[in-house]
């Protein structure tokens, strides 16, 4: 092997030297950084299972005070039971024949609508001649309605 030979094969293995150097710094700090993560989220691990029992601490609490409750004051559990079984229950103020639900007609079924009680029945009579108050309030309805008849409003 001749000078230069040599002088190209020192210089080749300086560069691998400081390449294997740096290559093993960057390693040493990535090894740092991740340590480091590892312990915040060991930290975060601890710190979620702790929140995690207390919360299950808190939620037996809670049903314990709740069973407490129902039993002092004789509550049931309606969520347990059956449509079947509510549907057995439910009597009429006679007691003697069950209350059957609402039919809701099967196009509406089908498209997700569910029927609510609404004051729309209640404005629409006021709006077509009717009083929109109780009957019991004796001349009071009427009075309101004779105001509205002549254009006078609240």
């Amino acid at each position: 092997m001749d000078a230069r030979g040599a002088r190209e094969s020192m210089d080749a293995a300086k560069q691998s030297v400081s390449t294997a150097r740096k290559w093993a710094e960057s390693s040493a700090a990535s090894l740092e950084r991740a340590r480091k993560r590892l312990a915040e989220i060991r930290d975060e691990v601890d710190r979620c299972e702790r929140q995690a029992s207390d919360a299950s601490n808190s939620l037996q609490e809670a049903q314990r005070y709740l069973k407490d409750l129902e039993k002092r004051y004789e509550v049931i559990d309606v969520d347990e039971e059956t449509t079947q079984q509510r549907k057995k229950r439910r009597l009429s103020h006679d007691g003697g024949t069950p209350i059957t639900p609402p039919t809701i007609p099967e196009e509406s079924a089908e498209e997700g609508l569910v029927l609510r009680p609404s004051m729309s029945g209640v404005a629409a009579a006021a709006q077509a001649g009717g009083s929109d108050e109780p009957d019991d309030l004796g001349g009071a309805g009427n009075r309101r309605q004779q105001l509205r008849a002549s254009g006078h409003e609240r």
